[in-house]
């Protein structure tokens, strides 16, 4: 993978890139930073009456050039901010984890969040793989494999 197509997507906006302070686990390195990308507040303190676990549900219409992804009950700490990753390989994988690895006073509850965000792909982009990152509070974490969708 080259860095110059990457760069050209960096200056018109199209992904942001980086910083020095982003803190990427090993083999995303060259993973580039997804500027459209939304999450909502919110929808559950982890107190309700049910005991059934969310299932993640992960939605991805391919349209020429971009894929639109939803991404629903995904589980993080309550009030996190997060960021997602796209690299590319044998498919396009997308890596969310919080913005902040290492929280100070970080929530000691559970939410669901729906992520909306849209990628950039190439003709021949039919297959996402989607991989979550806890913070690091109780050490190292690494990403996690969610789920794979193949789009026809």
């Amino acid at each position: 993978m080259t860095k110059r197509p990457l760069l050209g997507l960096c200056v018109f906006g199209l992904i942001s890139c980086g910083g020095a302070d982003s803190i990427l686990p090993e083999g995303w390195e060259d993973a580039a930073r997804l500027a459209d990308f939304s999450q909502s507040a919110c929808m559950d303190d982890g107190d309700s009456a049910s005991d059934e676990e969310p299932v993640e549900v992960i939605h991805v219409r391919a349209q020429p050039g971009v894929a639109i992804v939803h991404w629903a009950d995904v589980t993080f700490r309550c009030d996190q901010p997060l960021e997602a990753y796209v690299r590319r390989g044998q498919r396009v994988d997308v890596l969310v984890q919080p913005i902040d690895l290492l929280p100070e006073g970080a929530a000691r509850c559970d939410c669901r969040y729906e992520l909306d965000f849209a990628i950039n792909i190439d003709e021949g982009d039919r297959s996402f793989g989607f991989y979550v990152r806890r913070d690091e509070l109780a050490g190292p974490s690494s990403p996690s494999l969610v789920g794979t969708v193949t789009v026809p």
